[in-house]
């Protein structure tokens, strides 16, 4: 007994001196867990040594056992030596990146060794389509996969290879990258047979000498099919967003004049993609339907429809600031090319921030409530009211050839 009192009593004195300390620590810096990357939901730093001083108050404490009760120093000592290891692994992988990371990789096949001659017909045909397939196209599924990247706080990179054979670029890409795991899709038949036996997947499955995932695309329901235009929509304008902040920064890097021409197609896209189009989609397709099934993210979805209004007033503000720049001097352009820098990267925060509350509460909450008729006709219009690059419109060749322009800033 006297010894659980001694144990206690000492373990209390080592932890009330300690806190102090490390409360010092904490304030100074050390230790502490900032919430810079969006997958962390906590706002303000978090401090990861809270626990040091009970860690250092019990092992005092068993160290003080075995000195006085050596007879049972095995049981002891063993416990002393797992609850270290346990705590210093468990600080050592709280402190240290995980150093996970994604390389996305697209290989197109070579059309110059196509038998067929369908890339040449194409090309003579309808170069706009041909450079948009071949070039465009591969890269903006690229930044679309980064910027879905980056919205979880996960590193990744791209890279994107012509190839008469992909198969083979796709197993030279991931070892020459390093990688642990190639993930792929297959675009075979139905089943596992088909997916196994799609030509291109099974030869990477033969020839990459390590493990290969493969993911079947088949036919989605109607709530993945409709809350993947949406996430899909939101990419191309997390995509967006990355291209218009690199554009800034390398022309204020470089010294020289912000590109204009990028600028207003820019301003033009968000306000005929985002401001026009997706958010009125949302508001009376998705939240409209969901505020008929329930009360309990009314308060969200309110909030949700006052950051619409506010960001048409805030790409009009960029815009307002694109075209002052046209008509500056040399005095004053680069001052308000600052300003327009700094403008478009509050509005990238505002956005990933708006997205990031209607992939983690709005949409959980509509796979929760909705039911499949809502599902039905959400995925209807969600489908008919598509993004405009990919539409069958007059503006549909523009948006490709702004596209074009913004992944391939992305990807330089």
């Amino acid at each position: 007994m006297i010894y659980s009192f001694v144990f206690l009593a000492f373990g209390f004195l080592v932890s009330v001196l300690c806190t102090p300390w490390i409360i010092r620590l904490s304030h100074a810096g050390v230790g502490l867990d900032h919430a810079n990357e969006p997958r962390k939901k906590h706002g303000a730093p978090i401090p990861r040594l809270g626990g040091t001083p009970i860690m250092l108050a019990m092992c005092m404490g068993l160290v003080l056992i075995l000195l006085f009760r050596r007879d049972a120093s095995a049981h002891w000592f063993a416990t002393l030596v797992g609850s270290v290891l346990m705590y210093g692994l468990g600080l050592w992988d709280d402190l240290r990146p995980l150093g996970a990371r994604i390389t996305f990789f697209h290989a197109t096949e070579d059309p110059a060794a196509s038998l067929r001659g369908e890339a040449d017909a194409v090309r003579l045909t309808s170069p706009e389509a041909y450079d948009y397939a071949f070039n465009g196209r591969p890269r903006e599924l690229l930044a679309k996969a980064e910027a879905a990247a980056r919205a979880l706080g996960v590193p990744c990179a791209s890279l994107q290879a012509v190839h008469d054979k992909p198969a083979q670029a796709i197993v030279a890409a991931a070892r020459e990258a390093g990688c642990d795991l190639i993930l792929m899709a297959s675009h075979g038949g139905r089943g596992r047979l088909g997916m196994a036996f799609s030509s291109e997947t099974f030869d990477v499955l033969m020839k990459a000498g390590l493990p290969v995932l493969v993911a079947a695309t088949g036919e989605p329901s109607a709530p993945a099919h409709a809350i993947g235009i949406l996430r899909d929509e939101h990419r191309s304008l997390a995509a967006v967003l990355h291209a218009w902040m690199h554009a800034l920064a390398r022309a204020r890097e470089e010294d020289r004049p912000v590109d204009l021409p990028l600028m207003r197609a820019i301003v033009h896209y968000v306000r005929a993609f985002p401001v026009a189009l997706h958010h009125p989609k949302e508001e009376q397709q998705l939240f409209r339907r969901l505020r008929e099934r329930t009360p309990v993210v009314n308060a969200e979805l309110d909030e949700l429809e006052r950051q619409h209004e506010r960001d048409r007033h805030l790409v009009d503000e960029i815009g307002a600031l694109v075209e002052a720049l046209e008509g500056a001097g040399a005095a004053t352009r680069a001052s308000l090319a600052r300003t327009l820098e700094e403008a478009v990267g509050r509005y990238a925060t505002f956005q990933w921030e708006h997205m990031g509350r209607e992939e983690g509460v709005v949409l959980p909450a509509a796979q929760r409530h909705l039911d499949a008729g809502d599902w039905a006709a959400i995925d209807a219009a969600f489908a008919e009211n598509a993004d405009p690059r990919f539409g069958s419109g007059e503006a549909d060749g523009d948006f490709r050839h702004l596209f074009s322009r913004i992944v391939n800033l992305a990807n330089e």
